[in-house]
C-alpha cells in the first residue's frame, strides 16, 4: 500500500453500512502506521441556509422526502427549474468550502482520508430532488472536479427493500429509483460495486483486499 495521501470514498443508500466499514477502514489503516481522517462528508450547512429557509417558505424542500415530510404536503424542486439550478450552484459552492477545509489540507500532509458518504452521494440526491434524470452525465462533470486524483471509490449495494428495513424514511419506489442512479453513477465512473448484504468482516475484507494494492 502507498504511503502516500489517498481518499477513499464510501457510497451507497442509507443503511448499506457506510460508517460502520469507514469507522473499520480507519482502524485499519492505523493498525498500519498510516495516519488517516475520518470525515462525513454531506450536505454542508453554509451558504445554503438561507436558500433552505426561502424555500420552507412555499412548503418546498431541497432534500430527500421523507413518509413524514409527503404527509405534511412539502414537495421537492422536480418542478421549478430555475430554484433546482440554484440549489446546485450553491450546493456545489458549499461543497468545494467544506472539501477544501475537511479533505484538501489533510491530503497536502500525506493522510488516508475515508470518506462517509460524498459528491457521489450529493449527485444522486440532485437527481432525486429535481427530477432532472437527463442531466446525470453534467452533474457528474461538473461535481467530480472536487475529488482528488488520488481516489478510491467503492459503492455499497443493497436492495431497496433492505434499505428501507433499516432507515424506513423514503418509500420503496424512491429507494428502488435511487438505488438505478447509484449503478448507472457505478457503469458511467466504473466504481467497484461491493455486496451491502454480505456480513461486516466479509465486505471489510474486500475493500481491504482492493487498497492493498494502491
Amino acid at each position: 500500500m502507498t504511503k502516500k495521501s489517498h481518499t477513499i470514498i464510501l457510497a451507497g443508500l442509507d443503511g448499506s453500512g457506510k460508517t460502520t466499514q469507514s469507522k473499520k477502514l480507519i482502524e485499519y489503516l492505523e493498525s498500519n502506521k498510516l495516519n488517516c481522517h475520518y470525515v462525513w462528508l454531506r450536505y454542508p450547512f453554509r451558504l445554503i441556509i438561507p436558500f433552505v429557509i426561502f424555500l420552507r417558505l412555499f412548503n418546498l424542500s431541497a432534500y430527500p422526502l421523507t413518509i413524514e415530510k409527503k404527509k405534511r404536503g412539502i414537495k421537492n424542486l422536480e418542478n421549478h427549474r430555475t430554484l433546482s439550478k440554484i440549489w446546485k450552484n450553491i450546493l456545489y459552492l458549499d461543497l468545494k468550502i467544506d472539501y477544501n477545509k475537511k479533505v484538501k489540507n489533510y491530503l497536502k500532509k500525506n493522510v488516508f482520508v475515508v470518506l462517509d458518504r460524498s459528491i457521489i452521494d450529493t449527485i444522486v440526491d440532485l437527481e432525486m430532488i429535481t427530477g432532472s434524470h437527463g442531466n446525470l452525465k453534467n452533474y457528474l462533470s461538473e461535481f467530480l472536479t472536487l475529488l482528488p486524483k488520488n481516489h478510491s471509490i467503492f459503492f455499497l449495494d443493497i436492495p431497496s427493500t433492505l434499505s428501507f428495513e433499516r432507515n424506513g424514511d423514503e418509500d420503496h419506489e424512491s429507494l428502488s429509483l435511487r438505488r438505478e442512479l447509484y449503478l448507472k453513477v457505478c457503469d458511467i465512473l466504473q466504481i467497484k460495486k461491493i455486496d451491502g448484504t454480505k456480513s461486516i468482516d466479509d465486505i471489510h475484507m474486500r475493500i481491504i483486499s482492493e487498497i492493498d494494492t494502491i
